[in-house]
C-alpha cells in the first residue's frame, strides 16, 4: 500500500500522487473547508474590515438563514453589530496606547525617594545571614543608589 495524503481541512485521506492531490486541492469542498477554517481564525479588526466592505445579505436579513453561511458573498452582520465591534477595537487600542505611556524617569525617582524616606527610621529585626557575617555582597546584589539611577544612560534597542 502506498503513502496516503491526509487533508486536515476536509478530514479525509487519499493516495498521495500528484494528480489526485492537485484534483483534491482544486475541489469545491476543499476550497470551502479551507475558507471556513481561516474565517474562524480572523481577529476582530480583520472581521470588521472585511465585513464592512460587503452589503447586507437580504436572505439572511429577511429569514434569519442563508444557505451559503460563512462563504456568502454578503455580510450576515448588521451595521449596528459592526459598529459595536469597531467600538470594541477602538477601546482595546486606546487601552494599549494608555498602557504604553510610562512615567518619566524623574517622576519615578522622586516617588522612589519619597518611599525610601518613609522607611529611614524603620529598624529591621532580622537581617540576611550574609549581611551580619561581615561578608561583603557583590555589587550586583546591592540595591542601586539614587545617584546611580540618575546617572544611568538607557540605550535604545533595535
Amino acid at each position: 500500500m502506498g503513502k496516503r495524503y491526509y487533508c486536515d481541512y476536509c478530514d479525509r485521506s487519499f493516495i498521495d500522487d500528484a494528480e489526485s492531490r492537485r484534483k483534491h486541492l482544486k475541489s469545491v469542498n476543499h476550497e470551502r473547508n479551507r475558507k471556513l477554517h481561516y474565517l474562524n481564525c480572523r481577529d476582530l479588526k480583520t472581521l470588521v474590515d472585511e465585513e464592512s466592505k460587503k452589503e447586507e445579505c437580504r436572505r439572511f436579513r429577511s429569514t434569519g438563514y442563508c444557505p451559503y453561511e460563512e462563504i456568502c458573498n454578503y455580510t450576515h452582520y448588521s451595521k449596528v453589530e459592526l459598529q459595536i465591534f469597531a467600538a470594541e477595537i477602538a477601546k482595546k487600542e486606546k487601552e494599549k496606547a494608555d498602557s504604553l505611556n510610562l512615567p518619566c524617569m524623574e517622576d519615578w525617582l522622586k516617588k522612589r525617594e519619597d518611599n525610601l524616606g518613609k522607611w529611614k527610621n524603620f529598624k529591621f529585626e532580622q537581617y540576611h545571614p550574609l549581611q551580619t557575617s561581615g561578608v561583603l555582597l557583590p555589587p550586583s546584589l546591592l540595591p542601586p543608589t539614587l545617584e546611580q539611577m540618575r546617572n544611568t544612560q538607557f540605550e535604545k534597542w533595535g
